[in-house]
């Protein structure tokens, strides 16, 4: 990722990839995702912000699209692919800057000093 672009203290890195394997007890492959397995095969090009609109995701950035953890142990069981999720941009925004999450009853709140609560609304 050339990062050195957005100026400031951001250094060049390679990006890594996430993936899940899941094994059997025999040592077979039960069920795998990567960005580079179906349906995220056909994004592209593989940058962390390209528009995903495959699977029954649509308007999330590659980088937020995550297997649905609650969705894993029943995949195993019904030997199927783990459903797919889009973290939300808001999500992954705060995360990206390193702002601490308020989870209070679902809804989630950040206090950002220079940033009105309109901005904030806006990019949900």
């Amino acid at each position: 990722m050339d990062a050195t672009k957005y100026g400031g203290s951001y250094t060049d890195y390679t990006m890594i990839q996430p993936a899940l394997v899941v094994l059997r007890k025999d040592g077979t492959v039960q069920q795998t995702w990567s960005w580079n397995t179906a349906p995220l095969d056909r994004v592209h090009p593989k940058t962390e912000m390209t528009p995903v609109r495959v699977g029954g995701i649509h308007g999330e950035i590659l980088v937020g699209v995550r297997p649905m953890s609650a969705d894993l142990g029943p995949s195993i069981l019904e030997d199927r692919d783990v459903k797919l999720a889009g973290k939300p941009k808001l999500t992954l925004m705060i995360e990206m800057i390193g702002l601490p999450k308020l989870i209070c009853g679902g809804a989630v709140a950040a206090a950002v000093v220079g940033v009105g609560v309109g901005y904030l609304r806006s990019l949900l």
